[in-house]
């Protein structure tokens, strides 16, 4: 019977009209200019910052100004200094070791602060843990 060369003719056809499959998912990409809103969990204060990602490398996107984000564990992660914004709106330069880290599908997480220096009358080495979100601009 000849139904067994046909369908094995139609599926190489089928093979080459689909073409070949697509490459697993690599890791996900951080791209482009991102808004990122932080919101401080004891006094509900929101700041938002722009960020400008660039791929570096698998589970790597250069951040401007800040360095590196790496993916580890299925987790962005970025290792920074950040300025420390007191409730009265004055901002001290470079007062607070920042440890962020952010799911790659929600773009939510969280940054957690540790004082470098007795900014906005805190000890030094206080820690704060602060949301953190990242929102794509078009």
């Amino acid at each position: 019977m000849a139904t067994a060369p046909v369908l094995a003719a139609a599926a190489v056809f089928a093979g080459i009209a689909l073409g070949p499959a697509a490459p697993a998912s690599a890791a996900p990409v951080m791209n482009g200019h991102y808004v990122v809103t932080v919101s401080n969990t004891i006094t509900g204060q929101t700041t938002t910052d722009d960020w400008y990602f660039t791929p570096c490398g698998d589970g790597c996107a250069a951040v401007q100004p800040w360095g590196r984000a790496q993916l580890a564990n299925g987790q962005w992660t970025l290792d920074t200094t950040n300025n420390a914004l007191c409730r009265n709106d004055i901002t001290v330069y470079r007062a607070e070791d920042a440890h962020y880290v952010w799911d790659p599908s929600t773009l939510a997480g969280t940054v957690q602060l540790t004082g470098k220096s007795t900014a906005c009358g805190r000890p030094l080495g206080y820690r704060l843990t602060s949301s953190v979100k990242f929102t794509q601009v078009p």
